[in-house]
């Protein structure tokens, strides 16, 4: 995939590569109690091999209508770059999440986590942090869920978005 732009103050074309490089729809939810993987993507090695290129995600699903706590993680790697906490939704809702992680180094990101939902509960939650992955080896990018009963967290979709340094 390829994206067109003009550099500022001239005139050349600038042929910058970006794309989405994985989408998954399977219906995946957790099981029991413990954290559970939901989807996840294995981040080739050296995919993010210059400061500043990143990868965007997104990820939607559902929250069942039981009485028990709910959570959802994001890890990058070793590092937790997204932890919901115990969330006390007890009416199904929908749930949608968003993020990027941006090469600073190649031992260094930079992450963002958005996560929102249509419960009055919480409508949304935020989380920075800041990785030290080793991008020059294979990285394990995934969702994951906690609750009590099958099916308290459900993830339908989860696309990853490579976009290149400017």
């Amino acid at each position: 995939f390829f994206k067109l732009g003009i550099n500022a103050g001239t005139s050349a074309t600038i042929v910058k590569p970006h794309g989405t490089v994985n989408v998954q729809t399977n219906t995946v939810g957790n099981v029991g109690a413990g954290e559970d993987d939901l989807h996840s993507w294995t981040v080739p090695a050296n995919v993010l091999a210059t400061d500043g290129d990143s990868l965007a995600f997104e990820a939607a699903g559902s929250f069942g209508a039981s009485i028990n706590s709910k959570r959802v993680r994001v890890r990058f790697g070793a590092t937790v770059v997204f932890d919901s906490g115990a969330l006390a939704i007890t009416a199904a809702t929908d749930w949608s999440l968003e993020g990027r992680i941006i090469r600073t180094g190649a031992t260094a990101q930079k992450c963002y986590v958005r996560l929102n939902t249509s419960s009055a509960t919480l409508s949304a939650y935020a989380d920075y942090t800041t990785p030290a992955e080793t991008l020059g080896g294979t990285v394990v990018l995934k969702t994951t869920a906690e609750a009590t009963d099958n099916n308290d967290v459900v993830e339908e979709t989860f696309v990853v978005q490579w976009h290149s340094a400017p």
